[in-house]
C-alpha cells in the first residue's frame, strides 16, 4: 500500500510517499493499493492538477490548472525577450543592407511588443534564423 498526501483544505494532492513513511508528517493520506499507485503519479504529472474526489472511495479528479492573469503576462514576457534579442539582430541587417525590409516581419514585432498570442505561435522564419 502507498500513501497519496493532500491537502485538507483544498484537496488538492501534494504528494506520494513512497516506503518513506516521514517525508511528509501531520498531512492527511489516503492508502492505495500498488497497482494504483503508478497511474496516479502519471495523472498528477500530465499537466493538470490531481484532486481528491472522495475520501472513503480513494477517488480522484483531474483538473486543468488555473493560471491568474498575472501569471500568464509574467510568462509571455519571459517567453518574448529571446525573440526580442532575434528582432533586433534581424533590424541590425536590415540597416546593414543585409537583408530586406518586410512589412509582416514589422507588424509580427508590433504584435509581439502587444504580447499578442497569434506573436508566439507564428515566428516568421527570418527571425527564427537569428535565434
Amino acid at each position: 500500500m502507498k500513501r497519496v498526501i493532500y491537502d485538507e483544505n483544498t484537496m488538492k494532492v501534494i504528494g506520494f510517499d513512497i516506503d518513506k513513511p516521514n517525508i511528509i508528517e501531520n498531512r492527511p493520506y489516503i492508502l492505495v493499493e500498488d497497482e494504483r499507485h503508478m497511474p496516479l503519479v502519471e495523472m498528477a504529472n500530465s499537466g493538470r492538477e490531481l484532486y481528491v474526489k472522495n475520501v472513503e472511495k480513494a477517488e480522484f479528479d483531474l483538473r486543468d490548472i488555473v493560471f491568474s492573469e498575472e501569471e500568464i503576462l509574467r510568462d509571455k514576457r519571459f517567453n518574448r525577450e529571446p525573440l526580442l534579442l532575434a528582432f533586433d539582430k534581424w533590424e541590425k541587417a536590415v540597416l546593414r543592407g543585409r537583408e530586406d525590409d518586410d512589412e509582416f516581419i514589422m507588424q509580427w514585432y508590433q504584435d509581439l511588443l502587444d504580447l499578442k498570442d497569434s506573436a508566439f505561435e507564428t515566428v516568421p522564419d527570418r527571425i527564427k534564423y537569428y535565434l
